[in-house]
């Protein structure tokens, strides 16, 4: 079984070291019932902490590495007080771990399967 808090960590040390300067962010398991009613709604952040449903232990090593990598990227703007919008949190992942953010065929967060670009169907405020 894939050890999902391991392949975050590694994202965020990835992040570190383009920064060059240690991320203050945490993982945790949301199971509140009702929190993640869509089958695409895997994770959300508070800007220090990034939540995810309990699915997210049974998704593929590159899901997990789509999720985490988008979301990072959303700590990073939020602790700097930068509006942004999805799309913009999909850039700056492809400047920082220098690969885009692809959407599977679930619409979903991947690294390995689906196409670059937020698809227009998704929400992306501020954009």
């Amino acid at each position: 079984m894939l050890n999902w808090i391991e392949v975050c960590n590694e994202e965020l040390a990835q992040a570190e070291r383009y920064f060059k300067r240690p991320i203050y962010c945490q993982f945790a398991l949301d199971k509140t019932q009702g929190k993640f009613p869509k089958k695409r709604d895997f994770a959300y952040t508070d800007g220090h902490t990034i939540f995810f449903s309990p699915k997210i232990e049974r998704a593929k090593e590159s899901r997990v590495r789509g999720l985490v990598r988008h979301e990072i990227c959303h700590v990073l703007f939020m602790q700097e007080g930068t509006p942004h919008s999805e799309t913009d949190a999909d850039l700056l992942a492809l400047i920082v771990f220098g690969e885009p953010i692809l959407y599977d065929k679930d619409l979903i967060q991947n690294t390995e399967e689906g196409r670059a670009g937020r698809p227009t169907s998704l929400p992306n405020p501020f954009s």
